[in-house]
């Protein structure tokens, strides 16, 4: 039946083949685009918020006794505590709102941002952090570099913009054009990486891997690096700037909003797949269980309720508070652990991301087998690994779809 509808029926032949592509102009999410940034502002605001209440980050505005106990709220966001809750009301409305309209423009008012990268990652982080309040002092791209003072985002990416179609290739698309508060400009973009070295607040390198190495990273004078590309430190400077006290929201955490909004966009063209082959090939009723083997558990009746309304601005703003909150969930967790275990950011996120796996593996096996591999473990890592991971709902779809293949042969 599938065979025929395949070579026979055009839509359904793009409805099998969508799921394997992301960021569709045709049958993809809103939600895709920017997603990077946005998930880098998320994270940025995970940061902050801890370093807070560690007292390691001095607010601009001082926060009220009722806006701290909400801030310690935020930052007890975790696995657990989002599946005790079902995935529902993380943070209420309610409480984004005072948030994003209180607590962060207190907290971020007048901090300096130094900025690599004018493409997509770095505009969208300029413009979700631009709500706040923050200082945009300098930032840099192919054509070279603009340093200043309260520089405008708003006239930074309207003049990469305007000169996309330059003849100088050198200079196309480049922040290099601004004018307003702009008291230097370099040209070059390896003249123009320098500005790394400014001192400020936040950090972003939005563009080029190895942007921070053992040359430089004795030089780097920041609270936060967030790193929007890929490989922004070489591993030698990861360790010189946790010796120097820089808090680094590595790259597969800080950019990974990204993968996950097209995680979003394959479950809804699975969910419109599925949902064909039992309307249109088999006409029956469309069970929407049959998604549950793909979406992650914590947040299953919530994704669920999105994928069974078609795409929309309220459904893009769902999708975008399940991404705020996975991304506030996962830099909480890697920060507390770090600090708990003494070690970076970038080795909580290894271990849990080796444990996930691990657990995955696991449940694979027999249970002697299974038994027999945990038992060489040291005490400690059985110990987190039965109570944090071998525990999570994840597993049992592992173990469902094992049963289930068994089944079959």
């Amino acid at each position: 039946m599938w065979d025929v509808e395949l070579g026979a029926n055009q839509d359904y032949l793009e409805l099998v083949v969508a799921a394997q592509i992301t960021g569709k102009p045709k049958m993809g999410i809103a939600a895709r685009t920017g997603a990077t940034g946005r998930g880098l502002c998320y994270a940025t605001l995970s940061a902050v918020s801890n370093l807070y209440l560690d007292g390691k980050w001095e607010s601009s505005v001082k926060l009220t006794k009722k806006e701290e106990i909400l801030l310690k709220e935020i930052v007890g966001i975790n696995v657990p505590l989002i599946l005790e809750k079902g995935g529902i009301h993380i943070i209420t409305e309610e409480n984004w709102n005072i948030l994003t309209e209180s607590i962060y423009p207190k907290l971020l008012k007048d901090k300096k941002m130094v900025v690599q990268g004018s493409g997509k990652v770095g505009s969208s982080i300029i413009k979700e952090l631009a709500v706040y309040g923050v200082n945009l002092i300098a930032i840099s791209d192919a054509g070279g570099a603009i340093i200043g003072d309260k520089l405008d985002p708003n006239e930074v990416l309207d003049a990469v913009a305007a000169s996309r179609d330059l003849e100088d290739r050198s200079l196309r698309a480049s922040v290099i054009h601004t004018e307003k508060n702009v008291t230097e400009k370099i040209k070059g973009a390896a003249e123009g990486s320098s500005i790394l070295e400014i001192e400020c607040d936040l950090l972003f390198p939005a563009a080029l891997e190895g942007a921070v190495t053992e040359k430089n990273a004795p030089k780097i004078n920041t609270k936060i690096e967030i790193c929007g590309s890929n490989g922004s430190n070489s591993s030698k400077a990861e360790k010189i700037l946790m010796e120097k006290g820089v808090l680094v929201v590595y790259d597969f955490l800080a950019n990974s909003a990204g993968v996950s909004a097209s995680y979003f966009e394959w479950l809804r063209n699975l969910y419109q797949r599925a949902r064909y082959e039992a309307e249109v090939i088999y006409q029956k009723e469309f069970d929407d269980r049959v998604m549950d083997r793909y979406i992650m558990p914590e947040f299953k009746e919530r994704i669920k309720d999105v994928l069974n309304q078609d795409e929309s601005d309220e459904v893009t703003l769902q999708w975008n508070t399940i991404l705020r909150d996975i991304m506030f969930s996962a830099v909480n967790e890697d920060y507390h652990y770090a600090r708990e275990q003494g070690v970076s950011m970038k080795d909580a996120g290894f271990l849990n991301s080796q444990l996930r796996v691990l657990a995955a593996g696991l449940c694979r096996l027999s249970d002697a087998e299974a038994d027999s591999m945990i038992s060489t473990l040291p005490g400690e890592t059985q110990e987190l690994l039965r109570k944090e991971f071998l525990s999570h709902p994840e597993v049992t779809i592992i173990q469902n779809s094992r049963e289930m293949k068994k089944k079959l042969i």
